[in-house]
C-alpha cells in the first residue's frame, strides 16, 4: 500500500490521473475521466488565481471576471488561461475563501476550500 501525491505540489498545467485495475478479459476497465475530475481541475484553475492574487494584493476576490484576469496574466499556457462557464459561487473572508460549482450529475456541489481541498457535497 502506497500514498501518491502527485498533485501536492504540482504546478498548473501539470495534470495527472493514475488508474488502478485488473486486467481480466472477462471485466474491460473503463477508462474514461469522469466529468466532475475536469469540474474539479476548473476549480483548481480558480485556486491559482485566488492564490496569485492574495500573494499580488493582499486580498481575495469573489468577482469571476477579476479572477479570470489573474489567469489571463499569470498562467503558464493557454489551457490554464480561461475557465470554463459553469454556475460557480465565490466567497470570501480577509483570510480564506470557497469556490462551488455544480457537479456533473446537478444534485450535487463541488466544494473548493482555500487549503486545496475539494469536496463533493449534497445540494
Amino acid at each position: 500500500m502506497g500514498s501518491d501525491r502527485c498533485h501536492q505540489h504540482s504546478l498548473p498545467g501539470t495534470l495527472s490521473f493514475v488508474f488502478f485495475s485488473d486486467d481480466r478479459d472477462d471485466a474491460p476497465c473503463d477508462i474514461t475521466i469522469p466529468e466532475d475530475e475536469y469540474r474539479k481541475w476548473e476549480l483548481r484553475k480558480l485556486y491559482y488565481a485566488e492564490n496569485i492574487l492574495f500573494e499580488t494584493t493582499g486580498s481575495y476576490s469573489d468577482s469571476l471576471t477579476v479572477l479570470q484576469e489573474t489567469l489571463a496574466a499569470y498562467a503558464p499556457n493557454d489551457f490554464n488561461k480561461t475557465v470554463k462557464a459553469l454556475d460557480y459561487t465565490i466567497e470570501t473572508t480577509s483570510h480564506s475563501y470557497l469556490i462551488t460549482c455544480p457537479s456533473a450529475d446537478g444534485a450535487h456541489l463541488l466544494l473548493l476550500s482555500s487549503n486545496g481541498k475539494v469536496e463533493k457535497v449534497t445540494r
